[in-house]
């Protein structure tokens, strides 16, 4: 009798030790696993150089004290963009292409759609062939396409993308049917349009972007001035500048 149940206690003591080692390594597996979703891995050519990445801290998803996502967005450097890059999830990753990356913007299209959260075009060789190669980014928070060739064609692109906060397109191209196509961009809270020939025409697509919170335009002529003051009046901008041309 004694014999039997000594065999028992050995197996309860057994079993004990297996489930033991089992949510070990359960919880093993759940924290590397947890581990792994904090970070992302980008894959860049390995021997040129898209550019270069600068990475923000957590606060850049909130437009906080007037401060738009751009802002400080070149402080913190962090290389080149060429290679494989491990990066935090936890932070704001900026990619601001060089001209020489330009030539080879088609690698873009391998990277996944939450890689990067902005990038810059700031370049006058960027054309509305440039924006094609990143209509699967669609974690995008900012872009910046200020002083390109870019037209209201490259806007069709950038409506697809609609995590966008912040759109810089200071002194491009875009006119007033080229609004159109941001009215969609529900997240929009920045938007950068001085050195334009927007008008009052075109703000009232804007009409639907409840989130909108800051509006550069540019005009010294002072009807159109006026009408776009009566415009903007309609939209939800807590902050609106009219740069003279």
């Amino acid at each position: 009798m004694s014999d039997e149940k000594e065999e028992n206690n050995s197996l309860i003591k057994a079993d004990d030790h297996g489930l033991t080692t089992r949510s070990n390594s359960l919880a093993r597996r759940g924290l590397e696993q947890i581990q792994r979703s904090k970070k992302r891995v980008l894959h860049f050519p390995n021997n040129v150089s898209l550019g270069i990445l600068y990475f923000k801290e957590q606060d850049w998803c909130h437009y906080l004290s007037g401060e738009p996502l751009s802002s400080g967005i070149c402080k913190n450097p962090i290389g080149e963009a060429t290679g494989t890059i491990e990066l935090s999830r936890d932070q704001f990753i900026y990619l601001k292409l060089t001209k020489e990356g330009l030539k080879h913007i088609y690698a873009l299209t391998r990277l996944k759609p939450d890689d990067i959260d902005g990038i810059g075009f700031e370049n006058e060789n960027v054309d509305d062939s440039a924006l094609s190669y990143i209509s699967k980014l669609t974690g995008l928070k900012y872009i910046g396409l200020s002083y390109s060739k870019i037209s209201d064609f490259s806007i069709t692109t950038i409506r697809s993308l609609n995590n966008l906060i912040e759109i810089n397109l200071c002194g491009t191209k875009v006119t007033d049917e080229g609004l159109r196509h941001l009215s969609n961009l529900k997240q929009l809270q920045v938007l950068d349009l001085s050195s334009t020939q927007i008008t009052d025409e075109g703000l009232r697509h804007l009409s639907n972007l409840k989130q909108l919170q800051s509006l550069k335009l540019q005009s010294d002529v002072w009807i159109i001035k006026q009408r776009l003051l009566y415009t903007i009046q309609v939209l939800p901008v807590k902050d609106c500048v009219i740069y003279p041309n």
